[in-house]
């Protein structure tokens, strides 16, 4: 009798305390955040670490890796999964899907912008050397940059200097569109572009000319937990097609960072500085101006008793812009402190500070504090934010802000083709910029703006070389920055109607990748007019060539018309554009690449004013020791 109790008491604790199980890859140790796993003719995606009743057998797959059948016997298992070549490096993978629309890209010998290039429906805005990442549909204004899934939190205006970036410490990124999962403190309203830092055992280093001349000069260090690294560039004046100089448009800079990674704890420093010059506007051009970027990011990750892991970060953000054509010196200070603790990544809290100094605002501080969850029952995902901000500012007391967030999802699986439907609710609060903004004579700020409000609906097919998404946003008291009589400054537009699709296609032919993506996402404001520097129509094509040694690559992009009025009466030019040409040959342990951008010589505008970059070549070295 004492046996059988004692039998019952065993198999009883083991399902009351089920084992959690981390996934691991095992040539570089970094996580695998998704894997599918199947038990008794039953499949389900998960995000990892995750648990699961002991005592019984557990398959894990994830694309791109050798399958395993592991024993659930522990309380805390470590699966370590041994890569397949063949499947290495997908355009578009199963396990970095997340809770929505997710592309990651591997981020090779080239620059990060040129990676981000690669994501369907991504646009890179250019103001002479200040490049601006917007999502078609999306805007530029709502993307969140995160680097290892930790929020960089800039409230001054959500825009980080990506230049300053080095192009060794990551090894991908993922863009995440209109949905992330509430995990890292701060409501990401329509987007996020997460850099994925690189953990190998290696020294590199790499230098880049630019035309003849040394324009980036990159060293860094790994071992198996350490990583550390030194940029430093330089870029001479723009040379527009047609071989005319935009004078005072120079760019130097350098960064530097420091990282250690164990399976339960990570830290990162990183810290940069760049100058630039400021040419101006088309037809308002400026000979003795510039402005000053300072970017310091501190970000700690660790476990807390096996369920528990806890977020620190801190992002300082500085800007000086020195105009002595114009007798204008305008500074400003934004420091942001951000503490995220969560349950397994379903329950959490979090809490943020952030502060602003500046020529205009003597001292602002901002306190934004929330709750968030991420449920799942059976094949639905439901994800929630709830928080409010706040200022003790006498001037600033009513500027409290209440915000939430829903996002419900429905996935079914079915063969190998994965179908979800989203439907998402969201507010996102205005940045420092936004409200009090007064950076240069062109513009500036709007302290009366309300809240964003969004409404999304899209549904999602997607397998290994395909994914189709067909979906419908509205947006209320959507904040644009308006021209009036030749001052830009915020204000909320009424209501923003955008349906769209997005078809993005890969294929592996022989030597030959392919990879093509349409995108169609009109924005409607009153009487059907088109948004402000919204494109309806883009189409992206890539295609790499690998043959022994050899990587050739090569990336065109359409973009239809922009308006750049509310009366849609005036309009940037469509452009058909062959981006680059790279040329990438590979011989144990150095690495030559010649890229070519803009091969054409195209004359095109991503901005009114703005008129980009001509035909450039570049020359790049690099070196590993493994």
């Amino acid at each position: 009798m004492k046996f059988k109790l004692y039998f019952l008491l065993l198999i009883f604790s083991i399902n009351i305390f089920p084992s959690i199980i981390f996934v691991y890859d095992s040539k570089s140790y970094e996580t695998i955040e998704f894997v599918v796993i199947s038990h008794e003719n039953e499949k389900e995606q998960i995000k990892t670490p995750f648990i699961f009743p002991k005592g019984k057998k557990l398959s894990i797959h994830s694309t791109g890796y050798k399958d395993i059948d592991i024993d659930v016997d522990k309380d805390t298992i470590f699966v370590y999964l041994e890569p397949n070549p063949f499947l290495s490096s997908p355009y578009i993978v199963e396990k970095e899907r997340l809770n929505g629309d997710v592309l990651k890209v591997k981020i090779k010998n080239e620059d990060l912008l040129s990676s981000l290039k690669k994501v369907p429906s991504a646009n890179i805005r250019e103001y002479n050397r200040t490049k601006i990442i917007s999502i078609d549909g999306l805007l530029n204004e709502n993307v969140q940059i995160l680097i290892d899934g930790v929020p960089v939190v800039n409230q001054q205006s959500k825009i980080v200097p990506i230049t300053l970036l080095p192009q060794d410490l990551f090894s991908s990124l993922s863009i995440y569109k209109n949905h992330y999962p509430n995990i890292v403190g701060e409501n990401i309203f329509a987007a996020g572009i997460d850099f994925n830092i690189r953990n190998e055992n290696k020294a590199m280093a790499r230098i880049k000319f630019e035309d003849s001349f040394l324009s980036e000069f990159e060293n860094s260090l790994s071992f198996r937990f350490l990583k550390t690294g030194f940029y430093f560039f330089e870029r001479k004046d723009i040379v527009l097609p047609k071989k005319r100089v935009l004078f005072n448009s120079y760019q130097k800079g350098k960064s530097q960072y420091f990282y250690i990674n164990n399976k339960k704890f990570s830290f990162l420093f990183f810290k940069g500085d760049q100058e630039n010059g400021d040419p101006g506007i088309l037809g308002h051009r400026f000979f003795d101006s510039k402005f000053s970027e300072s970017m310091k990011i501190i970000n700690l990750k660790f476990s807390l008793l096996k369920y528990f892991s806890f977020i620190f970060s801190n992002s300082v953000y500085g800007y000086l812009y020195d105009n002595n054509d114009i007798q204008i010196l305008d500074s400003s200070y934004t420091s942001s402190y951000n503490t995220i603790l969560s349950y397994l990544n379903s329950f959490g809290i979090f809490s943020q500070k952030n502060i602003l100094k500046s020529s205009r605002i003597s001292y602002c501080e901002e306190f934004y504090n929330g709750f968030f969850s991420n449920l799942k029952f059976n094949n639905f995902y439901f994800t929630n934010t709830l928080s409010f901000s706040y200022s003790l500012k006498d001037d600033l007391k009513d500027k409290k802000n209440f915000l939430y967030s829903f996002v419900l999802k429905k996935e079914i699986f079915f063969k190998n083709q994965i179908f979800e439907t989203v439907l998402k609710i969201s507010t996102r609060r205005p940045t420092f910029n936004e409200l009090y903004w007064s950076g240069d004579v062109f513009a500036k700020g709007n302290p009366y703006l309300k809240n964003e409000k969004m409404f999304s609906l899209f549904s999602n097919i997607v397998n290994e070389n395909m994914k189709f998404t067909l979906g419908f946003n509205y947006y209320n008291d959507l904040i644009r920055w308006i021209n009036e009589s030749g001052i830009y400054t915020p204000q909320n537009i009424l209501n923003v109607y955008n349906p769209y699709f997005e078809l993005v296609y890969r294929k592996k032919l022989l030597f030959f990748d392919n990879s093509f993506a349409i995108n169609f996402s009109p924005m409607f404001i009153d009487n059907f007019k088109i948004l402000l520097y919204t494109s309806p129509l883009n189409f992206n094509y890539y295609l790499n060539l690998s043959y022994k040694n050899f990587n050739f690559s090569t990336f065109f992009e359409y973009r239809f018309k922009r308006f750049t009025n509310n009366q849609n009466t005036k309009f940037l030019k469509e452009y058909y554009l062959l981006e680059r040409v790279d040329l990438e040959y590979v011989y144990n342990p150095f690495i030559l690449k010649l890229t070519v951008k803009n091969p054409f010589d195209i004359t095109y505008e991503t901005v009114k004013g703005y008129i980009s970059e001509g035909r450039k070549i570049n020359f790049m070295l690099k070196m590993e020791v493994l």
